[in-house]
């Protein structure tokens, strides 16, 4: 992915699920969206790393702020099986950043750290951000992330 490829695909991402970076939630949501459409199979090549909130690109955040409103305007609406997948995947909590959190975390602890036992998982992401210490979400993003086979 050269650079004017991964500026589309970031402006494409603000412009089809209505987010920007104007507020913590929003940047955290930013960036799992970022991730899990990534392991959905966008064809993104971030580089993410384990951090305050989970998985976490510099170089997602860094092309996030560089692009300008009138490219956002300009961007294509994304489409393809990899979205389709990410909208079943959000479904009924499209505007809930913890839940974008849970999914992104339960990923990346399942293939980054060997974690594979839910209970571990779990405790894992309460003792990371206590605040993901909703086991009724956190059975919902299994079963989710489950459907599609996602680690």
């Amino acid at each position: 992915w050269d650079m004017v490829e991964q500026k589309g695909f970031v402006a494409s991402i603000f412009k089809t699920f209505s987010l920007n970076l104007e507020t913590l939630p929003s940047r955290i949501a930013f960036q799992k969206a970022g991730y899990l459409l990534q392991e959905l199979g966008s064809g993104s090549e971030f580089l993410f790393r384990w951090h305050n909130f989970g998985p976490y690109s510099s170089e997602l955040a860094r092309t996030g702020f560089s692009i300008k409103s009138e490219e956002i305007s300009n961007a294509v609406l994304l489409e393809g099986q990899f979205i389709n997948k990410f909208r079943e995947l959000i479904k009924t909590n499209e505007k809930n950043s913890k839940f974008f959190e849970m999914l992104a975390d339960i990923i990346y602890i399942r293939k980054n750290m060997g974690i594979k036992d839910e209970k571990d998982i779990f405790l894992k992401m309460v003792e990371h951000r206590e605040y993901l210490n909703d086991e009724n979400l956190f059975k919902l993003a299994i079963k989710r992330l489950s459907i599609f086979n996602l680690p």
